[in-house]
């Protein structure tokens, strides 16, 4: 079981840039991993940390924050949504 988990979580990892920063991705699919929101969030806190580490142009805070409020605002349209069904259960 524990094999299975890990052959699912290694593309979830590659995806996400954790086992490789996003400079280290060819160009062409450096473009689609740019769209990841988490991707981001990882890059600004390496930038964070390390004072040597630099990365890619597009990288964005505002695009993970746009992201984290636009996902936090479908949350709530969704809990008004089906807010009947939730007390039901």
């Amino acid at each position: 079981l524990r094999d299975i988990i890990n052959m699912i979580f290694r593309p979830l990892y590659l995806i996400c840039g954790v086992m490789f920063p996003i400079l280290a991705v060819p160009e062409p699919h450096r473009d689609w991993l740019l769209l990841n929101p988490l991707l981001h969030g990882l890059e600004v806190l390496r930038t964070a940390w390390f004072a040597q580490y630099h990365t890619a142009a597009a990288v964005s805070r505002s695009y993970l924050y746009a992201c984290a409020l636009g996902l936090r605002f479908l949350g709530l349209v969704l809990q008004l949504r089906f807010k009947h069904r939730l007390v039901a259960q």
